[in-house]
């Protein structure tokens, strides 16, 4: 009896932490940490984003707070946001202490595959209290998987792409990276290979000699593809496609049907 006494009287001491209240003001300092909230189920709360976020739509009209290098601290403090979300590699040590200092919420965003968006939309799903709406999302996420495993199956072979990110100096995705992980999935191969890397600088004797079936750039026709063999070029919006959230898939899905 005295045990037990003594652990009731221990439990009475135990602090409980309180459930943090569902962020209602959020500030996103990266494109698809926009599009991640979005597809959570928060697009309403999204009060500030960075530089070339436009989706979704209704973003267009929030103050800038940042970009890849870095963000507006006196912005910041005046928006007053209760969440901040980032994408973990564009945030210093100093800025991380920054945020904490000034006591900001934070969520670092650094997806690298499908289950890795899936699993942050869920996690913000539970953070604003939108699971339903998250959960819908990544339905739809493994619904696109299914379509694009479907057009693989269909394939008597793999389809064998290069995707040029620039044309002077030739650049190229490589086999490392999550684009070309995707469109594996509808039987694209990617056939640029270098260890570690998930871009890669390539010679036009490379583009004479690559056994490929088609060439990709942007649609926006800021580059001339580099093709001396004459092959089809497929022009995609490389912002849908390149960015980390379940838009890829639907990129991916338009792609591979063309090819």
């Amino acid at each position: 009896m005295k045990q037990l006494f003594a652990l009731l009287l221990l439990l009475a001491y135990v602090p409980i932490q309180a459930q943090e209240p569902s962020p209602q003001r959020i500030v996103a300092l990266s494109p698809h940490a926009a599009e991640l909230v979005y597809f959570a189920g928060g697009e309403n709360r999204l009060i500030g984003v960075s530089a070339f976020s436009d989706f979704p739509a209704s973003i267009n009209t929030l103050p800038i707070v940042g970009d890849a290098n870095g963000f507006d601290r006196e912005l910041l403090l005046t928006l007053k946001p209760d969440l901040v979300i980032a994408w973990k590699q564009s945030l210093d040590s100093h800025d991380i202490a920054w945020l904490q200092k000034e006591s900001f919420r934070l969520f670092l965003s650094d997806p690298m595959s499908l289950d890795a968006i899936a699993d942050e939309i869920d996690k913000l799903g539970e953070i604003l209290n939108t699971k339903k709406s998250a959960q819908q999302s990544i339905d739809r996420m493994n619904q696109t998987r299914l379509e694009l495993q479907m057009i693989a199956s269909a394939r008597q072979r793999p389809v064998r792409v290069i995707h040029q990110l620039w044309n002077s100096p030739l650049m190229a995705l490589t086999d490392s990276s999550m684009v070309s992980s995707v469109l594996a999935l509808c039987g694209i191969e990617t056939p640029v290979h270098v260890e570690n890397r998930l871009s890669a600088t390539l010679s036009k004797e490379q583009m004479y000699t690559a056994e490929i079936d088609a060439i990709t750039v942007d649609e926006k026709g800021q580059i001339e593809p580099v093709n001396p063999n004459g092959l089809p070029v497929v022009r995609v919006d490389t912002l849908k496609l390149h960015r980390a959230s379940p838009r890829m898939l639907e990129s991916a899905l338009e792609l591979c049907r063309k090819l």
